[in-house]
């Protein structure tokens, strides 16, 4: 199991589907009953689902470029190689082409929430969702999902696990981790395990107050390079150069990937690529981090002038954006990483909807946690921000050990991901968090949300 550290982006795509299809079959229920025909007639399910299409390609019209968040399906990307044609045919202008392979993108999408719908989950429950193989089984016929729902059935062990996984997924959902204690004790209670499996399962699994070897974690980076070497670049091994992009990012090199292993410091990019990947709902919006300070031509470090205003003004592009895109104001939440010296990173966050500026630092003054004292960001936020008239709270936040001088950038992006999805910020093994971290990395491969990096050259 361990979903809370291996592959909790996969269920969450599922979950993904799933809301989409329920969102969608509602739409096409309803537009059954409000749409009519050229002839003043009532559509039937197919009319009814066509202007449900039409409708949800038009909001899609609004978003940015590929791997833009639609609210009720999800995140929409152009996928050649997912669709199975190139992107144009002769004749055909580029538009045209966008959008019939957007619409083949949402079917997809759409198809697969209807699988873990109607026969996957509806038959077998949300436990399912941890299987292995829960990706092929999305994209099976429907014979074959019938047959393994048949024989899953009839397997009584094999249907107990599930029911066993099923509070499991709603405590990952609601709470951020799974309780491997409480599972791994079902397990023993049900005879599912001997004792000698039980051991080895907390070995491969540890309890997230256990320290995660360095070796867990440096494999699992070794086996993301691997992937991104074979299906994005097609070739043995990364050569210095080669970049990537996810979900239609700027530009990153594949030197990220090493930055994720024990005692390595995250430097500005590999955080906005692990944000970027990041889950999150669509008022959600993060930027590439701060710098506080800079460094002068004598090599010395000197703070630098109303640093934030730069993000003042991408806060008022994103009102913007978001006032194109609804067509109204919609609160938004902002969250950007804070680069202290280039020593330390934080997160701020400034929150519309609860009009309130929230600080995350996890190498904190005790003293500034307790308002005995004020933080030097306190008063650069209030220089920049009090038109918001705005609360300022400096957060407790998990803090770093002693001996700690590397995870805060892993830690940063924790907390947005926790943050973002409104979860708690628990205590965590910074190397179980990059750990996820690296999941999410692996899974944006088999996804094929991450590609080769492709630089544009300019028409002569």
């Amino acid at each position: 199991m361990g979903a809370s550290q291996q592959d909790k982006v996969t269920i969450l795509n599922m979950l993904e589907y799933m809301g989409a299809w329920q969102w969608y079959d509602s739409q096409v229920e309803h537009a059954k009953g409000t749409t009519q025909t050229k002839k003043k007639k009532q559509v039937g399910r197919r009319g009814a689902a066509i202007a449900v299409m039409n409708r949800i390609q038009e909001g899609a019209a609004h978003c940015a470029d590929n791997g833009s968040w639609m609210r009720g399906v999800g995140r929409i990307t152009l996928e050649e190689d997912e669709c199975g044609l190139s992107l144009m045919r002769g004749g055909e202008s580029i538009t045209a082409r966008q959008r019939e392979l957007q619409r083949r993108r949402i079917h997809m999408q759409l198809s697969r929430g209807q699988k873990l719908c109607t026969q996957i989950v509806g038959k077998l429950g949300l436990g399912i969702l941890f299987d292995q193989k829960i990706w092929k089984y999305t994209k099976s016929s429907i014979a074959n999902i019938d047959n393994m729902v048949k024989r899953i059935l009839e397997d009584k062990e094999h249907k107990k696990l599930l029911d066993i996984l099923e509070p499991q997924l709603k405590l990952l959902i609601e709470e951020g981790t799974p309780d491997l204690a409480a599972f791994f004790e079902n397990l023993v209670d049900s005879r599912l395990v001997t004792d000698n499996e039980l051991r080895e399962l907390q070995v491969e699994f540890p309890l997230e107050s256990r320290s995660l070897p360095d070796a867990t974690l440096d494999t699992a980076i070794d086996h993301l390079v691997e992937l991104v070497s074979t299906k994005v670049l097609n070739k043995a091994t990364p050569e210095s150069g080669d970049t990537v992009a996810i979900n239609g990012s700027v530009e990153l090199s594949c030197e990220i990937f090493n930055r994720l292993r024990p005692g390595e410091w995250l430097d500005s990019w590999t955080i906005m690529a692990l944000m970027q990947i990041s889950d999150r709902p669509a008022f959600v919006k993060y930027d590439l981090s701060i710098p506080l300070d800079e460094s002068g031509s004598d090599g010395q470090i000197r703070p630098i002038k109303r640093p934030l205003a730069s993000w003042a003004k991408k806060i008022a592009q994103h009102r913007r954006e978001a006032k194109d895109d609804f067509g109204e104001a919609c609160p938004l939440v902002y969250f950007c990483p804070i680069n202290h010296g280039n020593k330390h990173f934080t997160l701020l966050e400034i929150n519309e909807r609860k009009q309130v500026i929230c600080h995350y630092d996890s190498m904190a003054d005790s003293n500034t946690i307790l308002g005995v004292k004020e933080s030097r960001l306190a008063g650069l936020v209030r220089g920049e921000f009090k038109n918001l008239r705005y609360s300022y709270i400096e957060v407790p936040t998990p803090q770093q050990a002693k001996d700690d001088d590397w995870s805060c950038g892993i830690r940063v992006v924790w907390n947005f991901r926790q943050l973002a999805n409104d979860l708690p910020i628990r205590e965590q093994d910074p190397k179980l968090m990059a750990l996820e971290m690296v999941e999410g990395l692996q899974a944006s491969v088999e996804d094929r949300t991450m590609i080769r990096y492709k630089r544009r050259h300019r028409v002569k």
